[in-house]
């Protein structure tokens, strides 16, 4: 069953809720929204995919909806703890409905999926182009850090890591 946290945000409640399978074609929708033309981006993930990524218990997928009429998807996030490194999590999505940014939702997600991760999760990574600076500087205000770059035909890939302060052990993110 779904658990809603009611948080105020400015001067609206706001309520972030856990994302099932019932949830894919409206997370389909936001990203494709999100990023239209990505190539190999969020957008163009299959709501087949979507619904996977929602049923999969190593996920675990936050939203926040309006709050009336329709309590439309307006952002969301997916944080996916890695099963053969209990220890490493990655933030696979953040994505923030278009004319919605810069209101706090971002923060209020990523803080609300970092507080539902299992104990033993001491990193969380993500991934970023190098040319999306409002991303870098959000990642960073909340802790990530640069830890390398990947260059690909797809172009450069930028690998941010966030260590738990309460967590010891760092283990390496696969790809390394």
């Amino acid at each position: 069953m779904p658990v809603e946290r009611r948080v105020v945000l400015g001067e609206q409640r706001t309520a972030v809720s856990e994302l099932g399978p019932d949830s894919a074609s409206e997370l389909t929708a936001l990203n494709s929204a999100a990023y239209p033309l990505t190539a190999a981006g969020a957008g163009d993930l299959t709501g087949a995919q979507v619904a996977a990524e929602l049923a999969d218990p190593d996920v675990i997928s936050l939203g926040v909806r309006e709050p009336a009429p329709g309590r439309q998807l307006v952002a969301a996030a997916s944080v996916r703890v890695d099963p053969n490194q209990p220890g490493v999590a990655d933030v696979a999505r953040l994505v923030i409905e278009p004319g919605r940014g810069r209101r706090g939702l971002g923060t209020l997600l990523l803080r609300a999926a970092e507080h539902r991760l299992p104990p033993q999760v001491g990193e969380l990574w993500l991934q970023v182009r190098p040319t999306d600076e409002n991303s870098l500087r959000f990642y960073a205000r909340h802790g990530y850090r640069e830890a390398h770059r990947d260059h690909d035909r797809a172009g450069t890939t930028v690998h941010l890591v966030k260590t738990r302060a309460q967590r010891g052990r760092h283990a390496q993110h696969p790809g390394q």
